[in-house]
């Protein structure tokens, strides 16, 4: 029997190999100062996102939305945080069993669409034309 899903795939990947042997020539401050800024405009963006996907009935929940901005790992990733500490949240987001068991309460998803959005775009991201634009406003500089 053979496999009918049997395809070749070829990549040139000349470009993003001269891009990231530029990315090197780079003082790491400036590189990773530049990736925190676009990783903490994304946490923005998400935030945004999520707050405008929010269901309001007291305002609570909605006003519960916070983001931290992107910091550094140890192993040069850039980590922003978008959450929500409000004790209801969850059960918003994914959905929650009546009181007494008496049926389903649909979930409203508000981080998850923030994340559907930044995977996928939407109207709070930036164009990527934008965002190769900041990059090359940044590589021009050095």
């Amino acid at each position: 029997m053979t496999d009918s899903l049997n395809n070749t795939l070829s990549f040139d990947f000349s470009e993003l190999t001269a891009f990231r042997k530029r990315l090197e020539k780079l003082p790491y401050d400036k590189v990773s100062a530049f990736i925190r800024l676009e990783v903490t405009r994304l946490v923005r963006q998400s935030l945004a996102t999520a707050k405008e996907a929010t269901p309001v009935d007291t305002g609570i929940l909605r006003n519960g939305w916070r983001g931290l901005p992107a910091q550094m790992t140890g192993r040069g990733e850039a980590v922003g945080k978008v959450f929500n500490a409000t004790e209801y949240a969850p059960y918003v987001e994914y959905g929650h069993r009546k009181r007494g068991g008496s049926g389903w309460v649909d979930a409203q998803p508000m981080l998850g669409r923030a994340e559907f959005e930044l995977m996928y775009g939407g109207k709070h991201l930036p164009a990527k034309e934008q965002i190769r634009h900041d990059l090359d406003v940044f590589l021009s500089v050095f």
